[in-house]
């Protein structure tokens, strides 16, 4: 069965390689892309690049506190369990 499914793996692969679609980019829209109409439109940033880092910087503060709960919360189950041992 393994000698199977590597070929297979290796032509889904090349194949995906070979035929994957091409990207374009957006064209830049002389009225309504400039810097003035970004700022109104995220609250005073004037760059998608601040807004993303925004975004970024509290997702990972929020998944920081979610961690150290449950690390605090693994540590009493720990606790418990050897606890009851």
């Amino acid at each position: 069965m393994k000698k199977f499914i590597a070929p297979l793996f290796g032509l889904c692969l090349a194949l995906g390689v070979l035929f994957a679609p091409t990207v374009s980019a957006q064209l830049i829209q002389p009225g309504l892309d400039n810097p003035g109409n970004v700022q109104a439109a995220t609250g005073a940033e004037g760059s998608f690049r601040v807004l993303a880092v925004r975004v970024v910087n509290y997702a990972l503060t929020f998944l920081g506190l979610i961690a150290v709960f449950l690390l605090i919360y693994g540590g009493f189950l720990i606790i418990l369990l050897l606890r009851n041992e």
